[in-house]
């Protein structure tokens, strides 16, 4: 793996951040960035991808989301045209570019990973499903569609809605499958617990 590569990729996006401030990505910034790319290394390692394959996959872990900040839909179009033009910037080769960008493209929803580096990517976007800070991360992205929708989303509604994804979501390496998806159920009880509470 290129270490100076993909930092340089941390580099660039955090700049990136840094000059593109949004008062409305609440969920969709450089925090959420930073788990994804932690992520995303300790799942391909685990997963054992060679060091181009991590490299790959961690570039496009730290570029995924960037096309949120340019405001167009969808946004992994403008994150994958925002990266490209940062890669060839810095003479990265044009195969690791596709590779990068057929990485962010298998984040859309729904997910549909096509190898190893793409279900790394997709786990790690997802990992916070089985997090303990789920519902604190959740209640972010609430905040961030309802400022960027203009629709009010009430608590029944949001769990509603939450439990429909987690219920329409898998993870895809095996090593999410038995490390995460245990904790995903966990917070899967916790949300049916939560909904129940609320209804009756």
């Amino acid at each position: 793996m290129d270490a100076q590569i993909v930092n340089q990729a941390r580099q660039f996006v955090e700049e990136y951040y840094d000059s593109h401030k949004s008062k409305s990505l609440h969920y969709h910034n450089l925090e959420h960035t930073r788990y994804v790319a932690d992520a995303a290394e300790t799942i391909g390692k685990a997963s054992g991808l060679n060091g181009e394959e991590l490299e790959i996959a961690l570039v496009a872990a730290w570029c995924h989301d960037i096309g949120h900040n340019e405001g167009d839909w969808p946004h992994e179009d403008a994150s994958v045209r925002v990266t490209t033009g940062f890669l060839r910037s810095i003479g990265y080769p044009e195969k690791k570019i596709s590779e990068v960008a057929a990485c962010i493209y298998a984040t859309r929803i729904p997910q549909a990973p096509e190898n190893l580096m793409q279900q790394t990517l997709c786990d790690a976007d997802m990992a916070h499903l089985a997090g303990d800070r789920y519902f604190e991360i959740a209640e972010k992205l609430r905040r961030e569609i309802s400022e960027l929708s203009g629709r009010t989303i009430s608590a029944e509604d949001w769990l509603k809605e939450n439990k429909e994804f987690f219920a329409a979501h898998r993870y895809f390496t095996s090593y999410a499958r038995q490390t995460l998806q245990p904790l995903k159920d966990r917070n899967m009880l916790e949300l049916a617990a939560r909904l129940s509470a609320l209804v009756h």
